[in-house]
């Protein structure tokens, strides 16, 4: 995880170059855990998936961007959010192509059918 972060922060020059680069991703993304919501059209989020998105938030807020690379660490919350990597990598490289004086803003919040959360935010 760490890795991306580092290659994030090394294409911070496209940016200064006026690339626009979107990440797209999931803060919480665990379908296993969420099919049986979602097939009953429940969109009441389980307790841990809201945790971890307030953590994340909490992160970013804080820039504390090492916590975020170090996710599983985050308790029990952090592994049943993120079960595998492809939907939260846009989240590091993201992060990391911010400037360190740079705000970082919410767009928007949501974590809906038990473990799916769409947080947006935008840096700059």
């Amino acid at each position: 995880m760490r890795e991306h972060f580092d290659l994030a922060r090394q294409l911070r020059f496209l940016r200064e170059r006026g690339v626009l680069i979107v990440g797209s991703g999931h803060i919480v993304h665990n379908l296993r855990q969420s099919m049986p919501k979602l097939m009953m059209g429940d969109a009441t989020p389980y307790d841990w998936a809201t945790e971890f998105d307030e953590w994340v938030k909490a992160k970013i807020d804080q820039r504390d961007f090492a916590s975020l690379v170090k996710y599983q660490q985050a308790g029990p919350s952090g592994p049943l959010s993120v079960p595998t990597t492809d939907h939260y990598l846009p989240v590091l490289y993201s992060l990391g192509l911010a400037e360190e004086d740079e705000p970082i803003t919410h767009t928007f919040e949501e974590v809906s059918y038990g473990g799916l959360s769409m947080r947006t935010f935008m840096v700059g």
